[in-house]
């Protein structure tokens, strides 16, 4: 796993000091790189240099930023989502008439009194006069009115015998014959008709395959546990878990920061709330040893390289801290609650949609009654449910490189908010096709950019 914190610097250096990271392991050079590993069988750890704090917000506005121009709080002077500006927005604190403007009543509320009056606006405590459709007169509705139905004029001709005054379904002359064209139904070309009105039996729609010949389904949502049963989950492996703790591989630290290292999790510097979640419904009690030497480094805001064998807690040990790092970057709860629009504070890119899926479930657990969402986005999930799903919150990321790709290309998801940028299983993510992925996410527009910094 890679965990950058994103500060100010030089463009693609990211990518540059993490492969240079990757290389330095394998020929045993690492001078002047601080790394963790578990000795054996397990990938080392690395903490790469001492740049600026990861919740370092600059002079830019912030997620509430209170400047001129409208924000997710926007009371500026631009019109916004929550429309303090003067412009009339949806909920219409403008001067001009709304879509439920009530009146003309000039004091600002949710409902838009506006001081134009508008179709809907009440007066005099009723509703306005309107005149029937049938025969002009007031006090009914057209379809109560007594007076015999009245035919509505046409406007245009008939389409189907080009006379005015009546429309094509009532004309009486013979139905003249469709343009010739193709039917998508039997796909014959130059036919008058339609596929609803196609003779040939209907054809059966083909299923989309993916490249290893597996159906598709677009309207695919993927099944998420609860939280109870994650914790549940974990109750049951308790025992186990005290098992593999004493059996973790010694950690190996390299590299110019000093080491440090967790003894218990109250020493971790967590939120309240996170620590109740990691300790007592995770039951996790005490740190692994590769949390007990990654959490320091990141919680201090250093750049970590982490590597350590499959099930030996990597999740727990980058996902915990940025979690509490984030918590205390949000302004408030309130303004947590305003996503109009996706951008998290944290991206988690994996390389498999299994994955995804499962270090989201962690993260969600971990995060469990804080102000911080955990959301995930890849291939196949439905885009339209997707979408609905990140909208409701999303502060963390989970996301194969594909659909991240096209989101943030579309302008779904940006990057304004982006602090961390994590990779997991980065010996995958930084080899072979997935290496020009990472390269074209951190030269899409908005990516911050990265302190430089020298590996090897």
């Amino acid at each position: 796993m890679v965990i950058s914190n994103l500060r100010g610097g030089s463009g693609h250096s990211l990518l540059k000091r993490t492969a240079s990271s990757v290389q330095s392991i394998k020929s045993g050079d690492n001078k002047g790189t601080t790394q963790i590993s578990s000795l054996g069988r397990g990938r080392p750890v690395s903490g790469l240099g001492r740049g600026g704090t990861a919740s370092g917000l600059g002079r830019g506005g912030s997620v509430s930023g209170l400047g001129r121009g409208g924000t997710d709080l926007g009371p500026g002077r631009g019109g916004s989502v929550s429309g303090l500006g003067r412009g009339g927005t949806i909920p219409c604190f403008g001067r001009g008439g709304t879509i439920s403007g009530l009146g003309q009543s000039r004091g600002p509320s949710l409902r838009g009194r506006g001081q134009g009056a508008n179709s809907t606006s009440i007066s005099n405590g009723g509703m306005k006069s309107r005149a029937c459709f049938n025969c002009s007169g007031t006090g009914h509705l057209s379809r109560d009115c007594p007076e015999p139905k009245t035919t509505r004029p046409v406007g245009g001709s008939c389409f189907n015998c080009g006379k005015e005054g009546h429309l094509s379904r009532d004309c009486t002359e013979p139905k003249k014959e469709r343009h010739a064209g193709k039917c998508f139904n039997c796909n014959k070309e130059n036919v008058n008709h339609i596929a609803r009105d196609c003779p040939e039996p209907k054809k059966e729609r083909q299923a989309e395959v993916d490249i290893n010949g597996n159906s598709i389904n677009r309207k695919y949502v993927p099944i998420v546990r609860s939280i109870e049963e994650l914790y549940l989950e974990d109750k049951q492996n308790e025992e186990l878990y005290r098992q593999v703790v004493d059996g973790d591989e010694d950690i190996r630290v390299t590299g110019p920061l000093s080491t440090i290292k967790l003894d218990t999790w109250h020493d971790a510097g967590f939120e309240e709330q996170v620590l109740v979640n990691v300790k007592e419904k995770s039951m996790y009690f005490r740190p692994r040893k590769i949390q007990a030497y990654t959490i320091p480094y990141i919680m201090e805001g250093h750049d970590v390289l982490g590597q350590a064998e499959t099930g030996s807690g990597k999740t727990a040990a980058f996902m915990t801290p940025l979690i509490c790092k984030i918590m205390n970057m949000k302004p408030d709860v309130f303004a947590s609650q305003l996503y109009n629009e996706i951008s998290p504070y944290a991206i988690v890119v994996a390389p498999t949609r299994e994955l995804c899926l499962q270090i989201c479930e962690q993260g969600q657990k971990f995060a469990d009654k804080t102000v911080v969402k955990v959301g995930k986005t890849y291939g196949m999930y439905n885009i339209l449910e997707n979408i609905r799903e990140l909208r409701s919150g999303c502060d963390i990321l989970c996301a194969t490189p594909g659909r991240l790709k096209m989101l943030v290309r579309n302008g779904i998801v940006t990057f304004k908010n982006l602090k961390y940028f994590v990779l997991d299983e980065a010996d995958r993510l930084l080899d072979g096709n997935f290496i020009t992925d990472i390269h074209e996410i951190t030269a899409m527009p908005g990516f911050p950019v990265v302190v430089s910094c020298r590996i090897g």
